[in-house]
């Protein structure tokens, strides 16, 4: 490959990871306070007028998030809420989900540039050795992950602004590792691995950032 090749390719990529980002980011509740309002939709309009041509019910948004919020912490869901009018348990959710697909590819890439959007000091801090270890060694890993089988919350802790939430996610996933040959080492691609993991984001609720990192990572 060229070099005019390889510039572009350059270009293209960093352009994919900081889409990616911003998608993470945004999905996570981020709330720049400019955001343009929300146009009203029929899901904004009273019980009444939520039905169908063929009678069936449409939920409103604040029904299908109250369906999304799991029973034993709905109470904790409140209080984000109120800390943040526009937190959404739905879209902390779906954001979580981005955030595992991000990190695990950008560690086995060791694209520490996303990863530092990611992840607290400490966490990043341990990704970079990890990876620089790894680079030492002129291996290379390979990650895939097939799908992530279930993602649940176990804890929620609330100390005035100070929010944390823990998930555990199961996944699917294949990992190979080769050396500076490219020979395998270790793993394969026809192994498929169940990988459960609980991980630990936290946010400080009023402040300038308003951003999710990924503080605390478990096996």
């Amino acid at each position: 490959m060229d070099s005019h090749s390889d510039f572009l390719e350059i270009v293209i990529l960093g352009a994919i990871a900081a889409f990616l980002i911003y998608r993470l980011v945004s999905a996570l509740g981020q709330r720049s306070g400019f955001e343009q309002p929300r146009s009203k939709t029929i899901f904004d309009q009273p019980d009444a007028a939520a039905e169908d041509a063929q009678g069936e019910t449409i939920l409103t948004l604040e029904e299908i998030e109250a369906e999304a919020v799991p029973e034993p912490f709905r109470q904790q869901i409140d209080q984000l809420k109120k800390l943040d009018r526009d937190f959404s348990w739905t879209e902390f959710m779906e954001g979580a989900t981005s955030a595992y697909e991000m990190v695990i590819e950008a560690f086995a890439k060791g694209d520490t540039d996303t990863l530092a959007h990611l992840l607290s000091k400490e966490i990043y801090t341990d990704f970079l050795e990890a990876i620089r270890a790894r680079e030492t060694e002129g291996k290379t890993l390979q990650t895939t992950l097939i799908r992530i089988a279930a993602l649940e919350c176990e804890k929620i802790e609330i100390k005035g602004a100070e929010v944390s939430v823990q998930l555990r996610y199961v996944t699917e996933q294949t990992h190979v590792m080769r050396n500076s040959k490219r020979v395998v080492i270790e793993g394969s691609s026809q192994q498929v691995e169940e990988i459960i993991d609980v991980w630990t984001f936290a946010r400080h609720m009023r402040a300038a950032n308003p951003n999710w990192m990924l503080v605390a990572i478990e096996d």
